[in-house]
């Protein structure tokens, strides 16, 4: 489904209206249909964290003028929504096998990341815009979210505008419940890879003890 006929999807079935052509058609509709459309997806991806829209980078480091507080500054992620954790990332994969928070201690700051952990990686929700790659029960629930978003100025209908906030409230459980299930499994990693980090992984160890 493309960007349109998500949107198409949302005013058919859930507002009873007819579709659009184009988000740049200059008519009232696809005008506020634009308007709203970032906006939604943004939010909905802000309210899982979607596999498909997961990544994981090695960050990049900049000039640290806060040596005092922490050790490390790095650049956050371009296009970042949601930091899920910023660690080593032998010690996060360690920590997520066993059940634990992947986190280190750190700190956001604007387009910064601030931790003490050096060649720290991290894992994040994209802000992914490419439809291509949206399972279905994603873009069932965005197309929800986009028909309630615009149903009040579109229908001038409560009820039909209710009916449409219902539906998107549904779709979104369902859809973080279809999430959930694909989550893969956590390979644990090695003892011996761990050991041959040497005092890079007991300096992360002794700060899983401290953190936690």
């Amino acid at each position: 489904m493309s960007k349109v006929e998500i949107i198409n999807r949302g005013l058919s079935a859930y507002l009873g209206e007819k579709g659009i052509t184009n988000l740049e058609a200059p008519d009232e509709t696809s005008k506020l249909l634009k308007l709203h459309y970032d906006t939604v997806r943004r939010s909905l991806l802000e309210k899982e964290r979607w596999i498909f829209a997961r990544g994981k980078v090695a960050l990049a480091e900049v000039t640290n003028e806060r040596t005092e507080t922490w050790r490390y500054k790095y650049a956050r992620p371009a296009r970042a929504i949601e930091i899920h954790w910023v660690n080593d990332l032998i010690i996060a994969q360690y920590r997520i096998s066993r059940g634990e928070n992947p986190d280190a201690e750190r700190e956001n700051e604007g387009a910064f990341l601030y931790c003490d952990v050096p060649a720290a990686h991290c894992q994040y929700t994209k802000d992914e815009e490419d439809t291509s790659i949206m399972p279905q029960f994603f873009k069932e629930a965005l197309s929800a979210m986009i028909a309630a978003s615009v149903a009040l100025p579109i229908t001038q209908s409560v009820d039909r505008a209710r009916f449409a906030q219902n539906a998107a409230n549904d779709l979104i459980d369902m859809a973080i419940a279809e999430n959930e299930q694909l989550e893969p499994p956590i390979k644990m990693p090695e003892a011996g890879y761990l050991d041959a980090r040497g005092s890079t992984y007991d300096f992360h160890f002794r700060q899983m003890t401290t953190d936690t």
